[in-house]
This record gives structure tokens, C-alpha cells and sequence, in this order.
């Protein structure tokens, strides 16, 4: 089971969870592929508001849409937007419903070097000045030592490891299971 602010989440639909607080990304973006950019965002926006909130979802969308520096207009179709735009459009929608905690599930998956540290300087931002809890599911250790705190590393579903990125990755388990002592040489 999941419990998130004393409530069981397990299997509760999207928009449940979006109003608890709870919002994600995708590892392969799911957009709404004929709406709008900004369209796809007030998703987000409209499932996350609180009720009787005076802000409205398109003001919402447009603020998490210049939130994330989204490079395109605003009523571009999201089946026209290519990766790095889609994890953008993404990270927008997740943002734009006010969560308390945000999962991130390998949001750095398919980007080019200068596209990661794009996303990682946002998702630091993000960090910083919005007050949202974050959960990234990442395989990029860079990622991983350039934005987390805290590591819990899992194997077949059970915990082997966790701590500071620089004690998670000198952990003999962790080396064996996912880094190889290769990886731990060169950090």
C-alpha cells in the first residue's frame, strides 16, 4: 500500500491524487495528443485545484508553461512537439496542479548532454522556490549527484542502500548491483 499525508493512495485514480497533492512525469511522456500545449496543462491545472479556487486553470497552465521555459507556442499541438519539449509540456502539467510532492520518473531519459543539464538547473528550481517534495526514479548518475540529497537504491524491489549520492555510490552492494567499480573510479 501507499500512504501519503495519512491516506491510503493505493490505486486511487489520477485525479484523486492530484488533489491530494500527489503529480508525476512520465519516463515516456503521455500528452493529449490533440490538445494544445497549453490545453494539456490545464489537465493538470483543472485536476489539482482546490475547490473554490479563484485562480483559474489557463492562468494556472501559463504560468507553469513559463515556469518551464516551454520554447514553443503555447497552442502548438502536442503530437508536433518532439522529446525535450514533451518533458517539458510534462513537467508543466505536473507543476501546474500545486503538488506537494513530485515524482519525477526519469524525466533525464533521452537527452542530450546539454538538454540534461537544462532539465536538472529546472528541476532544481523547481527544488528551490516552489516547496514541493520530490521522488526521482533516475538511472543518470550525474543526475542523481547533481540534484538529490538523500538516495534509496532498490533491487527487485527490495532497499539495499541508502544515504548522502557520495555514500549510496561507495556502498559495495550498489557498486556490484548497478555501478560497477568502473563508474565508481572515475567519481
Amino acid at each position: 500500500t501507499v500512504h501519503f499525508a495519512g491516506q491510503d493512495t493505493t490505486g486511487a485514480p489520477a485525479e484523486v491524487m492530484c488533489r491530494r497533492g500527489l503529480s508525476r512525469t512520465f519516463q515516456i511522456p503521455r500528452p493529449f495528443p490533440k490538445l494544445t500545449a497549453v490545453e494539456n496543462v490545464m489537465v493538470g491545472a483543472v485536476f489539482g485545484a482546490e475547490h473554490g479556487s479563484r485562480t483559474p486553470a489557463r492562468k494556472r497552465a501559463l504560468e507553469a508553461l513559463d515556469f518551464v521555459q516551454f520554447p514553443l507556442d503555447i497552442n502548438t499541438p502536442a503530437e508536433r512537439l518532439n522529446a525535450v519539449q514533451l518533458k517539458r509540456l510534462d513537467l508543466a502539467r505536473a507543476i501546474a496542479c500545486g503538488p506537494k510532492l513530485l515524482f519525477l520518473d526519469e524525466l533525464a531519459s533521452g537527452l542530450t548532454p546539454g538538454e540534461l543539464d537544462a532539465m536538472m538547473a529546472l528541476i532544481l528550481r523547481i527544488r528551490d522556490t516552489m516547496g514541493v517534495g520530490m521522488i526521482v526514479v533516475e538511472h543518470i548518475m550525474k543526475v542523481i549527484t547533481g540534484i538529490c540529497e538523500r538516495v534509496l537504491v532498490i533491487q527487485y524491489g527490495t532497499p539495499i542502500a541508502q544515504g548522502t549520492p557520495q555514500e549510496v555510490m561507495a556502498n559495495p552492494k550498489v557498486i556490484e548491483a548497478y555501478l560497477g567499480q568502473e563508474v565508481v573510479a572515475d567519481a
